[in-house]
């Protein structure tokens, strides 16, 4: 086979269709295996020509090498990641797509769609600056390697200042919403025609997988409001009790001048000290607990987004073949399309049983805060028996005029956090209520049902 050249650019820009969806595979080293008929079309070379070429030669020079290298560092991880990239036709034209890679065993499956959100505004702006980053160097002798290092230390720097901790939150957060963005606009009206065309039995199985993934995007959005309450809340509480253990501290101290009258006063206020101390690291606890649940929801809803564009992948293969009069029944077909619906199959698999640990994690992390929630609400009790006990005892040995200052500052920040962790406790009671295990036998019974569908 003829290497093909690459094209030279034009600059002109081709939209691809909201609707569509592009699918190919390629081995460990990135040579085309196979793609499917949109992805041939807008790319304008024939499958023949883009079967067993390298997959770079798409990569239009726009492109941040740092972009490929943070991509290729996730998926070596075995990871699946995802990536807005600008590719170039081969008659010059360039066009974006949101790609995403997942490895199979021997190679990688990629699906694309047309980048909607708004984070696809920002990212265009940031790969202009990425790249003349990277030009500078090469300008300056930097090899392909040591640009695109410098490139990938740019690109987590600039996705840093639009507010993301790194690269991967910034993908993790862009597939859900270029997710959203793509089935806001999708009709799939060629189901009807794939059932006609003898492959009715997998779209249903598309329809009944795209349905349970629907059901939990819906309780990820009521998971995140949640999670987002609780971390605001926590802090608050957190904040508060740190403002308590301060007067505690203060009253200790006061109470340890006046030792020589009345020892006592020493001895509980310091036994004080100790349950408002515990509340601090206990509310700390939380707040750093919490702090990881957000990112755990989020890759949760990653995981599910990228099923969901693997499940809607599967039905646009399906009415690929219905259009081209593909007979499943024929023995004479080629089994191509079938063939990547089953590694399709095999990919939604491996997110589903991904899908299943990562619920069951945020499951974990949500029960194991409303547990430290309890503890320190219990923590807080026992505090304020010792207060009691303490200014009792102020009172009996007349200490009251030495003491009283101390008093009130204790009451108005006992107060505040008690109310706020009664806020925090109600919190939790209503996110223990809506814990909802992921039904994963029902996913696999539906996938199961496509791999009969296909085998048939």
């Amino acid at each position: 086979m003829v290497p093909l050249a690459a094209a030279q650019p034009t600059g002109e820009e081709r939209l691809i269709g909201d609707e569509e969806l592009f699918f190919s595979t390629t081995d460990s080293q990135g040579v085309i295996r196979s793609v499917n008929a949109s992805f041939a079309l807008v790319s304008r070379y024939e499958p023949s020509e883009l079967i067993g070429c390298p997959h770079n030669i798409l990569r239009h020079p726009a492109m941040p090498r740092g972009a490929f290298k943070l991509l290729w560092d996730r998926l070596l991880s075995g990871r699946p990641m995802a990536c807005y990239v600008v590719n170039l036709a081969e008659d010059g034209a360039y066009y974006w797509v949101f790609t995403t890679i997942t490895p199979l065993d021997d190679g990688y499956l990629a699906v694309r769609i047309r980048p909607r959100s708004r984070h696809f505004q920002d990212i265009v702006r940031v790969y202009a600056e990425v790249r003349a980053v990277e030009q500078e160097a090469e300008r300056a002798g930097a090899g392909n390697r040591a640009a695109a290092g410098l490139g990938a230390a740019a690109l987590e720097s600039r996705v840093r200042g639009l507010g993301f901790a790194d690269f991967g939150q910034f993908i993790t957060e862009a597939l859900p919403a270029e997710m959203a963005a793509h089935t806001a606009r999708q009709t799939r009206a060629g189901d009807s025609v794939g059932a006609a065309a003898g492959f009715g039995e997998i779209l249903a199985a598309v329809d009944a997988l795209d349905e349970r993934f629907t059901d939990l995007v819906g309780l990820l959005d009521t998971y995140q409001s949640l999670a987002r309450s609780l971390s605001a809340s926590s802090a608050s509480v957190l904040q508060a009790s740190h403002q308590l253990r301060r007067a505690v501290a203060a009253a200790r101290t006061g109470s340890a001048e006046q030792a020589g009258q009345a020892q006592v006063l020493r001895t509980v206020a310091e036994a004080m000290s100790r349950p408002a101390d515990q509340t601090v690291e206990t509310l700390t606890q939380l707040t750093e607990k919490l702090d990881r649940l957000g990112p755990a929801i989020a890759a949760l809803r990653y995981r599910i987004a990228l099923a969901r564009l693997h499940d809607d992948m599967v039905a646009t293969l399906v009415c690929d073949m219905a259009d081209v009069g593909h007979d499943p029944a024929d023995p004479a077909e080629p089994e191509g399309p079938l063939s990547e619906i089953g590694q399709l199959c095999d990919a939604l698999g491996a997110g589903i049983d991904e899908m299943t640990r990562a619920m069951e994690a945020v499951n974990r992390e949500l029960t194991s805060s409303a547990t430290l929630i309890a503890k320190a609400a219990e923590q807080l009790t026992d505090f304020r028996r010792f207060l009691a006990k303490w200014r009792l005892l102020v009172v009996r040995h007349g200490r009251t005029r030495e003491l009283d200052p101390y008093v009130g500052p204790i009451d108005e920040q006992l107060a505040n956090g008690y109310d706020q962790l009664e806020g925090l406790q109600d919190l939790s009671r209503h996110c223990l209520k809506g814990i909802t295990t992921l039904d994963a036998g029902s996913m696999h019974r539906q996938l199961a049902r496509m791999r009969a569908a296909v085998r048939a």
